[in-house]
């Protein structure tokens, strides 16, 4: 297949997403940490200065556990929990400098959320707002405080911090939906792109995506047959294209049929079609049943009786052969010619010959 006639679907998906979101989440922080931890040295508000560098170290654990596979993984989200847990109540608490630390609460709904979905985010930010209410509301909780915050200030903050969760949550939905529309978008693309609209079997571009995968097996047999429908143009001709689609609709069943699960049935273009066996050692059997069985086929057009018929180019080969699908199609459809040459409806079967270097 020439290069230019691929498309790629590669995705990232949720777990690649997730993992990439985390890791700039932390790294975000510990630039926001290095930041605060210079502010904090210069104006000597050295219990923060503690604080920050104690949380940045905890930071790049949680980036080199990110970067592994499997529990590590886990264990740094649990560990970032804890962590930002503990900072944002050390920092309610203390209040330091001025007040001011408790604002880095706000952080948290958006952060959470991107680290760890909506639904690990959401209990995340609700353990959060307990402290808030618990140290902020709660007369046993006040008392623990080192700073004297107002109590406009008391009262309004957690109503604040609950109003930048929803909102974060609200958008953080919209992107999921949007994300689920693109997805299915792309599957849906993808799926067109491989298969025949009108039959719903593979077309050419999807039989090259699963031939790359049945090629790479070795020391097996594969056969390909190429096969098309005999005077299909008067069919279409005399009774119309519509007529026509359901002559190929009863072949692409009576193929499937025959051919089970022992092949691949492609739509290769018009109405010619191909099958790759998995095993080449029934596939002039399966194809002589298959001319039969097509033969058989009555369709009542205009108060008349139509058969059809189909002829056969078939070439096997091994993978100890070097087999090359592109001349395997080559060869089929030389056999094809030849089938028609004898008379139509029959089969033309040729054994693989490996193309002169």
């Amino acid at each position: 297949m020439d290069d230019n006639k691929k498309i790629s679907f590669d995705v990232i998906d949720d777990d690649s997403r997730m993992f990439y979101q985390s890791l700039i989440v932390y790294i975000i922080l510990i630039f926001i940490l290095l930041v605060m931890f210079i502010v904090n040295f210069a104006t000597k508000e050295y219990s923060m200065v503690k604080a920050t560098a104690i949380f940045m170290g905890s930071m790049g654990l949680n980036i080199l556990l990110h970067c592994l596979n499997g529990i590590p993984r886990r264990v740094a989200e649990m560990l970032f929990v804890i962590e930002i847990l503990t900072l944002f109540t050390y920092f309610i608490v203390v209040g330091k400098p001025d007040g001011f630390s408790i604002l880095w609460t706000s952080m948290l709904p958006p952060f959470s959320l991107l680290v760890f979905g909506r639904k690990y985010g959401t209990i995340t930010n609700g353990l959060l707002i307990a402290v808030l209410i618990f140290l902020l509301w709660i007369p046993a909780g006040v008392n623990l405080l080192q700073y004297e915050y107002t109590n406009s200030f008391r009262i309004r903050f957690p109503m604040l911090y609950i109003s930048f969760f929803a909102i974060a949550f609200f958008l953080e939905s919209i992107i999921t939906r949007t994300r689920k529309e693109i997805e299915e978008s792309r599957s849906r693309y993808e799926y067109l792109y491989l298969h025949d609209a009108l039959t719903d079997i593979y077309n050419r571009y999807g039989f090259y995506k699963v031939q790359e995968e049945l090629f790479k097996q070795k020391d097996t047999n594969r056969a390909l047959a190429i096969l098309d429908l005999d005077y299909f143009k008067n069919i279409n001709d005399t009774y119309g294209h519509e007529k026509g689609d359901e002559v190929l609709q009863t072949l692409v069943y009576t193929m499937e049929k025959v051919v089970g699960d022992e092949g691949m049935v492609c739509r290769w273009g018009g109405d010619e079609f191909t099958i790759l066996f998995y095993d080449s050692s029934n596939s002039i059997n399966l194809c002589k049943k298959l001319i039969e069985d097509v033969r058989k086929c009555r369709f009542n057009f205009e108060g008349k009786t139509v058969t059809i018929s189909i002829s056969v180019g078939l070439v096997s080969g091994t993978n100890n052969n070097k087999l090359i699908i592109s001349e395997m199609a080559k060869q089929a459809d030389s056999n094809l010619y030849k089938a028609k040459e004898k008379g139509r409806n029959c089969l033309e079967e040729t054994s693989y010959v490996v193309p002169e270097e």
